[in-house]
């Protein structure tokens, strides 16, 4: 999970520096190198974080119960409801007109990875969920 530091930024600042991430997040997304940059800014467990996130949102936009993407993507129910109830409520707007820009062929593409679980998403809990740290079998 993600670490927040306590010590809190004026809500001012706060912005600053979300506005000036989004900036260069558009600047990334121009580079042909986008992978090698999110690797720098990411550590492993924030990109898969990220990307249960947006898979998440992907299978209830593409109306998957909410046992189907816990046991695909090894969430809890609560994290899956949680999402789901902002979606409900008219939540990630932007990100569905993203889902809906994309060619077909990707979301194809996408959605057969997932329901094949080939992306072997680390289990939320209990043995294995470190594995990609300690590199044990």
């Amino acid at each position: 999970m993600a670490h927040v530091s306590k010590k809190r930024l004026s809500e001012k600042m706060e912005r600053v520096l979300r506005d000036k991430l989004v900036e260069m997040l558009r600047i990334i997304g121009k580079d042909r190198k986008v992978n090698h940059a999110f690797k720098e800014l990411l550590t492993y467990t924030e990109s898969t974080m990220l990307a249960k996130r947006l898979s998440i949102i992907y299978l209830i936009y593409k109306d998957k119960s909410i046992l189907d993407i816990c046991e695909t993507l090894n969430v809890s129910s609560s994290t899956v409801i949680r999402m789901w109830k902002l979606y409900d409520r008219g939540g990630y707007k932007s990100i569905q007109k993203v889902f809906r820009k994309l060619e077909p062929s990707l979301l194809d593409m996408i959605e057969m990875i997932l329901s094949a679980e080939i992306i072997g998403m680390p289990p939320i809990v209990g043995k294995g969920r470190l594995k990609h740290i300690t590199g044990g079998d």
